[in-house]
């Protein structure tokens, strides 16, 4: 009877740290399946990150996610940049410039599928990935600052 006892409960505890130990993140799932789906009508470098940019929302943040692009937007083989929720790409081009939008790592996602319900956010995302799948994702908002400045440091350490 005792071993019994003892058999169900490792078995118990054995599903308990299985359960557990699977970290599911809704947004990395989402998109990791918009990767995967090959959908997209665009041919991302999957290197080092996405970062993904909303139309509205925290303008102060989506300002400097702005600026960090222009910035940095040199680093093309490292960096894919997604407009997402755009309402206007003849607006979008006299913003930030039509060579910027038109450059081949960046894409404007006019079906929105990087603005479904997972994924909508008022913040821009940095989604980092390795081995062409998405292992960590970051909002660029007040509350986390130093995201695009760790971003940075990311893409000039692999210069």
């Amino acid at each position: 009877m005792l071993k019994n006892k003892s058999k169900i409960i490792i078995l118990f505890i054995s599903i308990l740290v299985i359960a557990c130990s699977k970290n599911s993140n809704p947004k990395l799932e989402e998109v990791n399946s918009i990767i995967k789906s090959g959908n997209l009508n665009h041919e991302f470098y999957l290197e080092t990150a996405i970062l993904i940019i909303p139309n509205a929302g925290c303008e102060g943040c989506i300002t400097n996610s702005e600026n960090f692009v222009m910035t940095n937007i040199d680093r093309t083989n490292q960096l894919d940049i997604i407009f997402t929720a755009v309402s206007s790409i003849k607006g979008l081009k006299l913003k930030l410039g039509r060579d910027l939008v038109e450059r081949e790592n960046v894409f404007v996602d006019t079906d929105n599928i990087f603005y479904s319900s997972t994924l909508a956010s008022i913040y821009p995302s940095i989604v980092y990935l390795k081995d062409k799948k998405a292992v960590q994702i970051e909002e660029v908002s007040p509350y986390n600052e130093q995201a695009l400045d760790t971003l940075a440091i990311r893409l000039k350490d692999l210069r």
